[in-house]
C-alpha cells in the first residue's frame, strides 16, 4: 500500500533511469552519467563519517523495487503519464522479490546482490550489511540499495539480472537526498568518533609536573 503522508524520499527525488521486471530470465540495462558536480556531492556524503559538516543536501544514488501494482494505484487512471517522481512519493518501496537469484552488476565488475541468496553479516528489522568479495559494502534501509561508492564520475551501467517471474515489479535507479536512516546512522557514527577523539586526547595530553599536581591540590583544597 502507498501512503503520501510517509514517503522514504524527498520532494527532490529524480528518476534516472526504469525498468520493468520481466516473466523469466531477463537482463536489463540501465545507464547513469554523473557530472564532477554531482560526483562530488556524492563523495562529501561517501566521507560523511570523517568529517562534520551539513550533508542533508548531499547526493546518494540508489537501486529501489516498487510494486506495479501499488505504482498504477498511486498514479490513478486520470493521471497514466508523466514524470515518475511524483508517483514514486506517494509510494514506499517494497521488499526485493526472493523469487530465486536476482543481483546488481555495476560496470561490469561489481555484483550487488538484490535478494536471497545473499551473505548477510547483520540485520535488523531496517539495515543489512551486504558482502561483496567478502567485504561489507553497503547499508539498505527501507529496501533503497545505495550503490553511490560503486559508481564513478562519466558513464555507468547497471545490469539487473532476474531469473524468475517478476513482472509485477518496477525497478528504479533513482538521486536522491541521503534519507532518514541513512542521516541516523552517520550521526551516530559521528557521534561515536567524537568521543573516541575525546578519549584519546586526554590518554595522549602530557602528564603533570609535580609542581602542577601540588598546585591543583592547593585549589582543591581551598574549595572544600
Amino acid at each position: 500500500m502507498y501512503d503520501e503522508l510517509d514517503s522514504v524520499f524527498g520532494p527532490d527525488l529524480r528518476v534516472i533511469d526504469a525498468d520493468v521486471g520481466h516473466a523469466g530470465p531477463f537482463t536489463s540495462t540501465m545507464h547513469c552519467n554523473i557530472r564532477p558536480a554531482e560526483f562530488s556531492l556524492m563523495s562529501k556524503f561517501l566521507n560523511a563519517r570523517c568529517t562534520t559538516g551539513d550533508i542533508t543536501k548531499t547526493m546518494c544514488i540508489s537501486l529501489v523495487c516498487y510494486s506495479a501494482e501499488d505504482l498504477a494505484n498511486a498514479r490513478g487512471a486520470k493521471e497514466q503519464s508523466g514524470a515518475w517522481e511524483q508517483v514514486l512519493l506517494r509510494c514506499r518501496p517494497v521488499a526485493w522479490p526472493n523469487r530465486g537469484p536476482l543481483s546488481a552488476l555495476v560496470n561490469d565488475k561489481i555484483p550487488v546482490p538484490l535478494s536471497a541468496p545473499m551473505k548477510v553479516c547483520t540485520s535488523t528489522n531496517h539495515m543489512r550489511f551486504y558482502l561483496v568479495d567478502d567485504r561489507a559494502v553497503c547499508q539498505v534501509f527501507d529496501n533503497v540499495i545505495p550503490i553511490s561508492s560503486f559508481l564513478k564520475a562519466g558513464k555507468n551501467r547497471i545490469q539487473i539480472r532476474q531469473q524468475a517471474n517478476l513482472s509485477d515489479f518496477i525497478f528504479f535507479l533513482v538521486a536522491h537526498h541521503p534519507i532518514r536512516g541513512q542521516l541516523k546512522e552517520i550521526a551516530e557514527v559521528r557521534k561515536q568518533e567524537m568521543e573516541w577523539a575525546r578519549y584519546v586526547h586526554g590518554v595522549c595530553r602530557p602528564p603533570e609536573t609535580v609542581d602542577e599536581v601540588w598546585e591543583r591540590f592547593k585549589m582543591d583544597l581551598k574549595n572544600l
